[in-house]
């Protein structure tokens, strides 16, 4: 398993949270 892997999908989690906040305080 690569690590870069791990990072990603915590990345796409974050963006995800971030667009929802987004959309929240808009």
């Amino acid at each position: 398993e690569e690590p870069s892997e791990q990072s990603f999908e915590l990345v796409d989690e974050l963006l995800e949270l971030e667009a929802q906040n987004a959309i929240y305080t808009t």
